[in-house]
């Protein structure tokens, strides 16, 4: 398997390539804009942002955690 699969098998490789691509550079963000008051929340891939930005009138609280797979 592995790299001789791209040459032995590309119709099997290049798929599992591209997918294994999309996989790590898929990042889920927040922005939080303080003077224009709104978060922007979105899911980043291949350098495209898929999310929208939504206005705020004040936050009560911010909880943020770190979760690592």
């Amino acid at each position: 398997m592995g790299i001789l699969t791209l040459i032995d098998k590309p119709y099997i490789g290049i798929p599992s390539l591209l997918v294994g691509l999309l996989m790590v550079s898929t990042r889920y963000m927040i922005i939080i804009n303080l003077n224009r008051k709104y978060y922007h929340d979105f899911i980043w891939f291949l350098g495209f942002k898929k999310g929208k930005k939504v206005y705020y009138e004040n936050i009560d609280y911010l909880y943020i955690t770190n979760k690592s797979l």
